[in-house]
């Protein structure tokens, strides 16, 4: 039987075509045992479908030349083969809202394939999530099971459950067969071609994973059961009317006449999934967030953006569709948001602060889906400023077509791996047509598609072995040269006649993550030290008062000058940054952070502390006085780069949170006492 854990292992065995079990157990993280039986669970079906199945030679896989997709065309709506597990909630949303008819428990287990009791836990679980989306479960003798709620809290669902149904590597053939459940046309071919032509018609540029999602909106709008229409008030009707994608819900509604109640509800489906563009008539109100967010980061961060015109365009080209996402209500489901989490913990949480520019100019809470991507797109810049440049000879395409954010990470993530060659970002797909094919030779991306160049379908984020596997695969490829790999497996060889091995897997992923490490050992961990790694007792001071903000900066800094963290050009730099951009490093109310760039005098990683009796003005405009800029702490930050301090950033940050702590630093009489409570502080959890 077919469930969406074997399926979705159908193309990560398509992609390893060729390999030994041995490298797939260091990818997958399973036995061999389990891997072969996921194979022989394939196989059964592929039998069924009379399809070539998954063969074994020498001890490695060889997938049969067909893709996904075809396997699943093959799939009829009706076959019973198939397990629902998690995919039953959303599943029970769209169906109660395409089905017109009476719908009763047991129509609800004929389409899940479940018994009556496990339709009810399924009922009882689901009420508990639609009530925070203010949508009920009703149930009555005339119409059966429906849902209850405003048009809109109804569309949103609608949404919810088609993103999280695309999550699935089954869930484009289940909305299929939801289709054919209840008696629909599934039409979604006439949905895609609007996009197309249109965006060459109007230099409109979508991120395809949006617009997959969108399409299933409209289709599922185009025929399911909703009645009555989004209410807007007329400044969103005017702000909508004036964008390009306007015109674009016009002709969905000209062609499909049963949409017109939802033509305004569309049009900001469509602002969600189009690309901002900088060069083209930018918004001045997005303009102006954008530069926000970019002063808060680099005050949250010590993250010094410089005037990078191609840092903002990705940013602008990020944020613009972001921001009519959560000013209407579009939620989106970001499915590298656990990755981001893992990999990434310090700076997301730091990003999540810095937006508070968009939060409060929309007066909405910005999900962690949506932190995630903003994420990415810092991290991704991050990781490409501390990527060394070398001299490389074979170019190479990084196409990421879900996103700027994706499209980032994955670039980064490919120049530390592969430091010979040179990447050049893509972010959609019909951007190829405009490249010559001798301007590059390789292609990596996140999808597959038809090319005359060597293609290498890959992840944004790979562990340890996927990457020692690919990067083995690119130098076989090009005859470039990297002992990293025959290191590995020679040191295996080695250990196998002299050690008995008890996990062979294992030890496998450690090597690859050892000889990984050297090949880029210069970079550097985004966890980074941690606070008081850094701030140590030696580097903290208590004083009465000082003259002015510029004192308080020198003094401040002193620990680390007289140790040689810094040189005294630093000190100056960070003082001529607050001239020129203002108190903008009072991080919180009596707290400021200063800090400048590190090619301004940075020796090595540190943070120093003064503590005074006496407040200290930052309100250098005398006109906008602000009494939370009356500051007692000063933490200054050296960093070496753009990520080793981040954890300790984040801590600082969540301990300035919390304001009973803040008063309790600032209140402290030594610097002993100082130390005691940052060190308690990041011990525990109990800080906000």
């Amino acid at each position: 039987m077919l469930t969406n854990e074997i399926v979705k292992k159908l193309p990560f065995f398509s992609k390893y075509h060729g390999y030994s079990l041995s490298d797939l157990e260091g990818v997958l993280g399973v036995s061999k045992k389990t891997i072969l039986s996921d194979i022989n669970k394939i196989n059964n079906i592929l039998e069924e479908l009379d399809i070539p199945i998954i063969s074994l030679y020498n001890d490695k896989i060889f997938f049969p030349s067909i893709s996904v997709t075809d396997i699943f065309a093959k799939l009829s709506p009706h076959l019973k083969h198939y397990i629902f597990q998690d995919e039953r909630p959303y599943m029970i949303v769209l169906y109660l809202l395409l089905k017109e008819d009476y719908i009763s428990n047991f129509h609800l287990q004929d389409v899940l394939r479940i018994s009556k009791n496990s339709v009810l836990n399924d009922l009882k679980d689901l009420k508990k999530i639609l009530a925070s989306k203010e949508v009920t479960i009703t149930y009555n003798r005339r119409k059966g099971y429906s849902l209850a709620g405003t048009p809109k809290a109804l569309r949103i669902v609608l949404e919810w459950a088609i993103n999280e149904l695309l999550q699935f590597s089954s869930g484009k053939w289940i909305i299929r067969y939801l289709f054919y459940s209840c008696q629909k046309p599934f039409d979604f071919d006439q949905i895609t071609p609007f996009f197309v032509n249109d965006t060459s018609r109007s230099q409109l540029f979508f991120i395809s994973e949006r617009v997959e999602a969108t399409s299933y909106v409209i289709l599922c709008l185009k025929w399911s059961c909703l009645e009555g229409k989004v209410v807007y008030s007329e400044k969103e009707k005017q702000l909508i009317r004036e964008t390009v994608v306007f015109e674009l819900a016009k002709q969905f509604v000209a062609e499909f006449p049963n949409l017109k109640r939802d033509c305004y509800f569309i049009a900001t489906r469509l602002m969600g999934c189009t690309q901002g563009d900088l060069g083209i008539s930018p918004q001045p109100e997005i303009l102006t967030i954008m530069e926000a967010i970019i002063d808060t980061v680099s005050a949250k961060t010590g993250i010094i953006v410089t005037n990078d015109e191609q840092f903002r365009k990705n940013l602008y080209c990020h944020l613009a569709p972001a921001y009519f996402r959560l000013l209407f209500d579009n939620h989106i489901v970001n499915p590298l948001k656990e990755h981001i989490l893992s990999e990434y913990e310090s700076l997301f949480y730091l990003i999540k602060k810095s937006l508070f520019p968009l939060s409060e100019a929309l007066g909405k809470t910005i999900s962690d889906d949506e932190v995630a991507y903003f994420t990415m797109h810092f991290g991704g810049y991050l990781a490409s400023r501390q990527t060394k440049s070398n001299h490389r000879k074979i170019v190479a395409l990084a196409v990421c077509p879900n996103g700027i954010s994706s499209s980032l990470i994955l670039g980064s993530e490919l120049k530390v791996l592969l430091p010979e060659i040179v990447f050049k970002d893509i972010h959609q797909l019909d951007q190829l047509n405009e490249l010559q094919l001798q301007d590059y030779d390789v292609i990596f991306s996140t999808v597959f598609f038809e090319t005359d160049k060597p293609l290498f379908v890959v992840q944004p984020f790979m562990n340890p072995v996927e990457k020692t596997i690919l990067k083995k695969t690119v130098y076989n490829e090009f005859s470039l040269h990297s002992s990293f790999y025959s290191q590995s497996d020679d040191l295996l060889k080695i250990i196998k006649k002299s050690c008995l091995i008890e996990d062979e897997r294992a030890l496998r992923e450690d090597l690859a993550t050892y000889f990984l490490s050297l090949d880029k050992q210069d970079t550097t961990s985004w966890e980074g030290a941690s606070l008081t790694d850094l701030l140590t007792i030696d580097l903290i001071q208590t004083k009465e008062k000082v003259k002015d903000w510029q004192e308080a900066i020198t003094l401040a800094a002193d620990p680390l000058l007289k140790q040689g963290y810094i040189e005294a050009s630093y000190i100056t730099a960070m003082i001529d940054s607050v001239k020129k951009l203002g108190a903008y490093i009072v991080l919180a109310p009596h707290v400021a952070v200063p800090h400048a760039a590190p090619e301004k005098g940075v020796k090595r990683l540190g943070m120093s502390l003064l503590q005074l009796q006496e407040p200290i003005s930052f309100n250098l405009d005398k006109n906008d006085y602000d009494e939370e800029k009356e500051v007692q702490l000063i933490f200054v930050l050296a960093a070496v780069d753009s990520s080793a301090h981040l954890k300790a950033l984040q801590q600082l940050v969540m301990i300035l949170d919390d304001e009973k702590m803040l008063q309790k630093l600032i209140a402290a009489k030594t610097r002993e006492d100082i130390y005691r409570l940052l060190k308690w502080c990041t011990l525990n959890e109990e800080v906000k």
